[in-house]
């Protein structure tokens, strides 16, 4: 299953309010603007794995993989 852009974010930082999300795995915050890219670019320079990680963490939320 490929997750957009909000799915990856929402599962991967924690809205902190005024605009600013932070990481779940190091804590940075970040502002989010219009789209995801500041969050995304982040992911790629210091997570590598974050794909794996967002695959995981929705199928945490989904164990029986359904497709709804």
């Amino acid at each position: 299953m490929v997750l957009t852009s909000s799915q990856i974010c929402s599962m991967l930082f924690t809205d902190v309010g005024n605009g600013f999300f932070k990481c779940s795995t190091c804590d940075k915050q970040y502002k989010k603007g219009n789209g995801y890219t500041n969050l995304l670019n982040h992911l790629r320079r210091n997570h590598e794995d974050y794909e794996q990680e967002a695959q995981e963490a929705s199928r945490r939320q989904n164990p029986l993989r359904l497709h709804l």
